[in-house]
């Protein structure tokens, strides 16, 4: 007890470590709040983000901005080959609160229904509610998520 209080800021650490691994499980989100997030125990800030339907993270750009989410499309979806069997869910989180929110482009819903990529758009919060109970389940599903 007494290498504890002597060494104050080493225990906190230690302590603040296993919290944050403990709170923040692997190959799901953890903490989520306006700005911040984490996925699979890696934070990000002040970046929108994408999960695809593997699990791989990609840090995006400002999706409030209609030519980062068309570059988002071209780069991630576009030409992605339906590799998995059945239909496939996107969830696409507008926002924490009223002042970020986004939306997806008419032309990119009609592209990915075509695929039998099925689009739901929600706040952030219930589309990562949503990921965790659809992954529980077993099923593909991927995320392009407004943290900011």
């Amino acid at each position: 007890m007494v290498f504890l209080w002597r060494h104050k800021f080493l225990s906190l650490t230690v302590i603040s470590l296993f919290f944050y691994w403990f709170y923040n499980p692997e190959g799901s989100f953890g903490i989520a709040r306006k700005g911040f997030v984490v996925y699979n125990r890696i934070p990000v800030a002040f970046f929108d983000l994408y999960v695809n339907f593997s699990g791989k993270i990609v840090i995006e750009g400002d999706l409030r901005k209609s030519e980062n989410v068309k570059y988002w499309y071209d780069k991630h979806l576009s030409g992605e080959k339906n590799i998995y069997k059945g239909d496939l869910t996107l969830l696409v989180g507008t926002g924490f609160d009223s002042t970020s929110f986004f939306k997806l482009e008419q032309e990119i819903f009609s592209n990915l229904r075509d695929r039998r990529i099925f689009v739901s758009q929600m706040s952030s919060p219930r589309a990562i509610e949503k990921y965790k109970e659809m992954k529980m389940e077993g099923r593909t599903v991927a995320v392009l998520l407004k943290v900011m």
